[in-house]
């Protein structure tokens, strides 16, 4: 198409240089007028014999159409590309989220990536990650554990939390808020330190007492308070760090809830009790 293109362009300009020479040779007299007239002719068919000779190169038609295929196979294969680098892009994402919760001791199951990576659109960036880890037999166990606890102490009325350091901030929380709204159950929160302050006297045989122990500095009037407690036959519950987890005892209390709320689950389930509802709590105007 190019050469054929180039050929008629220097036909058209030879033409045309005859053309002008011959008029510029050409003497004026009544003929002239009739030459020139065979001139424009000439230099016509020049233009237009091409044309004629090759008419399927000049298809507007075709020519259109076969632009027209071209840009659209191009807009498909652009389409497919991006496509192609999206999930790529995605998958790369979502292996490093895996590798990054792995390499901080989680087993993944499953993770998803929602993004939008057109810049163009207002909402474009990463919409959701989302997280599916894989439930350790571990934890399985410490329900059943539990389960089984609650319902050894299901007929127990009253039961007494002992912590100290951060743990006391987590017994409060159990007998006021998990035992006594949750279980329905008496409870009543005690420091480490206090044991020999009034509990001590309630200390029998078969009262049971809840204990959080982290390994703190005060944790060893925590540990007298079990060897003390041993000795009288109390029902006693302990709850030590180094069953659950190897952790900084700071953050003790994010470790003991779980198995807690396990064992005020199923207090409350052994009790008919639903842990999430409440009798007063919303109804009574202080």
């Amino acid at each position: 198409m190019i050469n054929f293109m180039s050929s008629w362009a220097e036909q058209i300009v030879l033409a045309v240089i005859i053309a002008t020479i011959i008029e510029l040779i050409l003497p004026k007299n009544k003929n002239t007028k009739y030459i020139k007239m065979v001139i424009g002719v000439y230099v016509l068919f020049n233009i237009i014999s091409p044309i004629i000779k090759n008419k399927e190169n000049f298809s507007v038609e075709k020519y259109n159409t076969e632009k027209y295929e071209s840009q659209s196979q191009y807009e498909v294969d652009q389409s497919s590309m991006d496509i192609r680098i999206e999930k790529i892009y995605l998958e790369e994402l979502e292996k490093k989220t895996i590798q990054s919760f792995e390499n901080d001791g989680f087993s993944v199951e499953k993770c998803n990536v929602d993004a939008v990576l057109d810049s163009t659109k207002k909402n474009a960036g990463i919409q959701l990650i989302t997280i599916k880890i894989k439930g350790p037999a571990e934890n399985q166990k410490v329900e059943a554990a539990k389960k089984k606890l609650a319902e050894e102490f299901k007929d127990e009325d009253i039961f007494y939390c002992l912590g100290s350091g951060p743990n006391f901030g987590l017994s409060f929380k159990l007998a006021m808020t998990m035992l006594m709204e949750g279980a329905i159950k008496h409870a009543c929160p005690v420091y480490s330190a206090e044991f020999r302050h009034g509990l001590i006297e309630r200390a029998e045989k078969d009262v049971p007492i809840i204990f959080l122990r982290s390994d703190f500095e005060s944790d060893e009037i925590t540990d007298k308070a079990i060897e003390f407690s041993k000795n009288l036959e109390l029902k006693s519950i302990v709850y030590n760090l180094e069953d659950y987890a190897d952790i900084n005892p700071l953050l003790s209390p994010l470790i003991f809830v779980v198995p807690l709320e396990w064992f005020v689950y199923y207090l409350a389930h052994f009790n008919g009790e639903d842990p999430g509802a409440t009798r007063h709590i919303g109804k009574v105007r202080y």
